[in-house]
């Protein structure tokens, strides 16, 4: 005869491990003590003793498992989603600041002179015809590294005057050479080379309206710099 073992109401289990009877229907579903091992746990469903068991130590109906795996899906896709968004937010910073830079280059290219210009034009926009003097015998600029040239401006800066100021004219291989003949000026234009010297067109010192004199050297790229 078949050995029989006990469930909640005394229903017994029969070789497969299902309970033989229907009673013990207001059981609930779940995993409960193992009537037959009391170191594991049966799941019953709510009619019967199934085949299913675990350890007792474990704590998760089937349904439990399955709503487990569910979330750990759903965390997973919202983790990919996640860095999917951080990545194009990553791209799209990337490609504007590249953008950006292109822009700014583009900006920097077009706020070059227009005009390209050679020492005659700068002479010619600023010195009064006939006034010119390359200058050897001048020392106006001493630390010039070509000597100084100078003439009379275009511009009358002062009323009444018959003639406009003198402008003094030199070119620098030093920055501490340039800054040193400044300090005996006024108003002045500088001009970077692609030599990497820098043209001088200075003014002397007190001279009112001095912008309007140098002004025609600012369509050469020119830096006009005022001491009235």
């Amino acid at each position: 005869m078949t050995a029989q073992n006990s469930n909640f109401d005394g229903n017994s289990l029969n070789d497969s491990g299902r309970s033989d009877s229907t009673a013990g229907a207001g059981v609930p579903e779940g995993w409960h003590p193992d009537p037959s091992d009391g170191s594991t746990e049966r799941w019953w469903d709510g009619q019967a003793w199934t085949g299913a068991t675990r350890p007792a130590s474990v704590q998760q109906s089937p349904a439990a498992s399955a709503n487990k795996t569910a979330r750990t899906r759903i965390a997973v896709a919202v983790g990919l989603a996640i860095v999917a968004i951080i990545a194009g937010v990553v791209v799209w910073t990337v490609t504007g600041n590249d953008e950006q830079e292109d822009s700014t280059a583009s900006d920097t290219t077009t706020s070059a002179p227009a005009v390209q210009s050679s020492s005659d034009d700068w002479f010619s926009a600023i010195c009064a015809p006939g006034t010119f003097d390359d200058g050897g015998a001048y020392q106006s600029l001493p630390n010039s590294a070509d000597g100084t040239a100078q003439c009379r401006s275009k511009v009358i800066a002062i009323a009444g005057r018959a003639s406009g100021p003198m402008v003094y004219i030199g070119s620098y291989d030093s920055q501490f050479k340039l800054e040193q003949d400044l300090l005996r000026k006024g108003s002045y234009a500088t001009l970077a080379t692609s030599d990497g010297n820098t043209v001088l067109f200075a003014l002397p010192r007190e001279i009112p309206g001095s912008r309007s004199v140098l002004y025609p050297l600012e369509k050469f790229g020119f830096e006009i710099q005022v001491r009235d």
